[in-house]
């Protein structure tokens, strides 16, 4: 599942990809180029659980630039 991985790292790396998605306006992905709206309609369910999953167990600071 490349697109599972895909968004998963840009949610990690990238601050306005997780503005976006906890936002919840996936509209403003159309143009990026980390994550395409066509990617995160293809998530399904996993567009909820990875964010929680990374808000619950992931240190983010590590990954910041």
């Amino acid at each position: 599942m490349p697109v599972i991985r895909q968004f998963f790292k840009a949610y990690l790396t990238d601050g306005g990809v997780r503005t976006i998605v906890d936002s919840r306006e996936f509209g403003r992905l159309a143009d990026n180029p980390k994550v395409s709206l066509a990617d995160v309609r293809a998530l399904d369910q996993w567009r909820e659980v990875i964010p929680e999953y990374v808000k619950d167990y992931v240190l983010l600071n590590a990954f910041a630039a």
